[in-house]
């Protein structure tokens, strides 16, 4: 999973250098924290639909949370 990660992390961090150095450090910084963010939020739901898909719960459980 480690290798994995880094694998993933590797192509964004290059992109981000490119673009410090074009002159877009903004841009560069929004992308660091933005491309995490959404894979978080995109993944957790994702695996949230595929397993109330693969179990038929009909009703939604807030309180295992």
């Amino acid at each position: 999973m480690t290798v994995l990660a880094w694998g993933n992390c590797l192509g964004d961090m290059s992109a981000d250098v490119a673009m410090t150095k074009k002159g877009f450090g903004e841009m560069a910084i929004t992308a660091t924290m933005a491309g995490p963010i959404f894979n978080i939020l995109i993944g957790g739901f994702l695996s949230n639909l595929g397993y109330k898909v693969s179990n038929n719960d009909r009703k939604i459980n807030f309180t295992a949370f």
